[in-house]
């Protein structure tokens, strides 16, 4: 193995292949890399000590060193899991039952979906997929707009939606296929539904509130 006979600058500085680092390059990574696990676990270390201070410690500080600037207490732990045990463990029980549950619903259906999609060729027109949107808007609106009987307005889409099916709809060619089928399950999490409901429902809450202070 033969020494690096490059001048000393030379070896700090640069690197000896495209795949590897300089030393100097090598330091400045890693003292940058230092620096954000610092950044990103200070939050952390400031929660951990916050929960072992008293609450007249916690109005008076900034106290940062367990056993110098401040003597730690299990009073919060005590008050939170002893005190309050039902109100405290009782969410986050739920919390995990829901979770779970929810996770292995997900994962049966979409490991159905996904073999479905692997094994059998879908051939969807879109005739039929406007139709279904077009009776289900119309079955809302009956609904909610005319007090017509859901049971009723279902039944007659169903019945209409069959007819279209066996009628109409074979004139039409264009159809979707498994590639459509998977873009359009993938575009889906682009923009999940909790974003354009959180600021429908601030917009809703704010308009109901000037609405009730202008009367």
């Amino acid at each position: 193995m033969s020494a690096d006979a490059r001048p000393l600058m030379r070896r700090v500085f640069e690197a000896k292949s495209l795949f590897t680092q300089s030393p100097a390059g090598k330091l400045v990574t890693y003292v940058l890399l230092f620096l954000w696990t610092g950044v990103v676990l200070l939050p952390l270390y400031w929660v951990l000590i916050t929960s072992l201070k008293l609450p007249i410690e916690v109005n008076s500080g900034p106290f940062y060193l367990p056993f110098i600037d401040f003597q730690p207490s299990l009073a919060a732990w005590h008050y939170i899991f002893v005190d309050l045990a039902r109100d405290t463990l009782r969410p986050y029980l739920n919390s995990v039952i829901v979770a779970l549950a929810a996770t292995v619903l997900a994962v049966t259906i979409g490991s159905l979906a996904a073999y479905a999609l692997v094994r059998i060729s879908f051939k969807v027109k879109i005739a039929a997929v406007a139709a279904f949107l077009v009776l289900l808007i119309a079955v809302v609106v009956a609904v909610a707009y005319f007090g017509v009987d859901w049971r009723i307005t279902a039944a007659v889409a169903a019945a209409l939606f069959v007819l279209f099916l066996s009628t109409l709809a074979r004139r039409f060619k264009r159809a979707l296929g498994n590639n459509d089928i998977e873009f359009w399950i993938i575009s889906n999490r682009i923009m999940p539904p909790v974003v354009a409901v959180l600021p429908s429902t601030s917009c809703s809450r704010s308009c109901t509130s000037s609405t009730r202070t202008s009367r």
